[in-house]
């Protein structure tokens, strides 16, 4: 796992230099103990049993809205096999929590470092579901997609207690649930401005970069042609791999009747 420790390294470098530019609140929590009987599935969805999905906030019941497609918003996952890297069960503030902000919108960032010494790449698809579902369980509007995040939130759930301290607690208990390969988890939440909140799209767009780098010399290697895919995870770990080795079987079934009809094209 050694990119992805120097990925981690090179956010806590990042994050060193933004936390002398921006006041930063630190929360340290403690989950509870894991929840009894069998885990639900992270891939089903939660739902309610009439009506629109759990989390739906509409336009006219919105107090505060993070990371909406006009401001920047960026989310991000890094995960190591090197506990030491991450501080456990700590939340990090820069900018206001949410009881602290006023009624608006704002740009947001979250990344979410996870740590254990049996972790590999192919945990973080169901991580990933896992905080999706964490934000849907208290009331949030949670869409992402392309490596951005974009929250709503009401004004009667920041009134309830909904703060960061809140939503890091229900995202770590539930990957300490039900990916029990986790050790560690830490986060970080941004609010403050979208310069700073920018600083960490440009540095999750290195790390999809280098994501697609390794994915290219992956297929490489086994032959096959590497068509365009935003997806930063990686292949054997992302939820859409099924459908992705389809879409391969059918091009390639494609060239070869192509071929035996028209000939092979030569350049």
């Amino acid at each position: 796992m050694g990119n992805l420790d120097s990925q981690i390294l090179s956010f806590l470098k990042l994050l060193s230099e933004l936390g002398s530019e921006t006041e930063f609140q630190k929360i340290q929590i403690e989950p509870q103990a894991p929840l009894p009987g069998p885990p639900p599935d992270p891939r089903t969805k939660l739902t309610s049993r009439s009506g629109p999905p759990v989390g739906f906030v509409p336009q006219s019941e919105i107090w505060l809205e993070l990371g909406p497609p006009t401001l920047p918003s960026i989310q991000l996952l890094l995960s190591t096999d090197d506990t030491t890297l991450v501080n456990k069960n700590q939340v990090i503030v820069l900018g206001g929590d949410l009881s602290q902000l006023p009624h608006g919108t704002y740009p947001f960032a979250q990344v979410i470092l996870v740590a254990g010494s049996q972790l590999t790449e192919k945990h973080e698809a169901a991580i990933s579901s896992l905080i999706s579902q964490a934000y849907q369980a208290n009331g949030c509007m949670y869409r992402a997609a392309q490596g951005r995040i974009w929250l709503r939130l009401r004004k009667g759930s920041i009134d309830s207690g909904l703060n960061f301290r809140v939503l890091g607690q229900a995202i770590f208990q539930s990957i300490y649930d039900q990916v029990p390969e986790v050790e560690a988890c830490e986060a970080l939440f941004i609010t403050s401005d979208p310069q700073t909140v920018g600083k960490i799209v440009n540095f999750s767009e290195c790390i999809y970069r280098a994501r697609r780098e390794i994915l290219k010399e992956r297929f490489q290697k086994v032959g096959k042609d590497i068509y365009e895919c935003d997806n930063p995870v990686d292949c054997e770990s992302c939820p859409d791999g099924p459908v992705c080795e389809l879409i391969k079987e059918t091009v390639q079934v494609i060239k070869k009747r192509r071929e035996e009809f028209f000939g092979k094209e030569t350049t």
